[in-house]
């Protein structure tokens, strides 16, 4: 190693997927897809594209509340690459007790699994310092003030998970990255 390279690595997911681009890095739940690395580092380059459109930058908060699922490892990994903080919510916890955290850390977007829509519901009237409150799935119920990827004003931002494509970081056209829906 040349003593003036920095040993530091920030993008661990790029670094691998640079040496082992055809291994598999990511096996998906219930489905059992499996994800390249080259693949999986292409996915979440369009996530951290994705968060950049909407406004999040460099040491900025960015909420997640939801259960374990491949677009919260894809928001793990593309906070990382773009420098903003990954603020995981405990799905546990009370709305309450969310209110008080949210509050505390003001985010600028929050995330959300379809399972938690009425805590998030509950939550809306606190959320002073969110941007966006974007929904994993399917869209919220039309009581919601986020507009949708489609421009519609009703439900929030979605991650749909109909069809499986993979846009790269250098795409001009920044969309929500698609995952692959998971067969019962």
């Amino acid at each position: 190693m040349n003593p003036h390279e920095s040993a530091y690595v920030t993008d661990w997911l790029a670094k691998r997927a640079g040496l082992t681009p055809d291994r598999v890095g990511l096996i998906e739940g219930l489905g059992g897809a499996q994800i390249t690395y080259s693949a999986w580092n292409a996915r979440v380059n369009q996530t951290a594209n994705y968060l950049r459109s909407l406004g999040v930058e460099k040491g900025d908060l960015v909420s997640v509340y939801s259960s374990n699922c491949p677009e919260f490892v894809d928001l793990f990994w593309a906070a990382g690459k773009i420098g903003a903080i990954l603020q995981n919510l405990n799905w546990r916890l009370t709305v309450h007790e969310l209110r008080e955290i949210v509050t505390d850390a003001e985010p600028r977007v929050l995330f959300y699994s379809p399972d938690w829509c009425s805590q998030v519901e509950e939550l809306r009237p606190s959320l002073d310092s969110i941007r966006e409150v974007i929904a994993f799935g399917e869209p919220a119920p039309a009581t919601t003030r986020s507009r949708s990827v489609t421009g519609s004003p009703n439900g929030s931002r979605t991650f749909p998970i109909s069809r499986s494509i993979i846009l790269g970081a250098s795409t001009t056209r920044v969309a929500p990255p698609v995952y692959p829906r998971a067969l019962s």
